[in-house]
């Protein structure tokens, strides 16, 4: 599971770019972030490895271990 804080893009950017990108996934929004959980495995892997910190619509977006 993951945590995305929502301070600069809105849930719908953010659930829509990391759909395309990994695949499916589970989104809930609690307290100003994002929790997610990919539906399949290996794209909970693939999320740890590849988006770490990307640039979306010239903004950071920062995927962190949900702990």
């Amino acid at each position: 599971m993951f945590r995305v804080p929502i301070t600069i893009h809105s849930p719908e950017i953010i659930y829509e770019y990391l759909e395309k990108r990994l695949g499916p996934l589970h989104m809930l929004i609690k307290k100003g972030q994002a929790l997610i959980t990919f539906a399949k495995e290996e794209d909970n892997a693939r999320a740890a490895n590849e988006i770490k910190d990307v640039i979306l619509k010239g903004h950071p977006l920062r995927l962190f271990p949900y702990i």
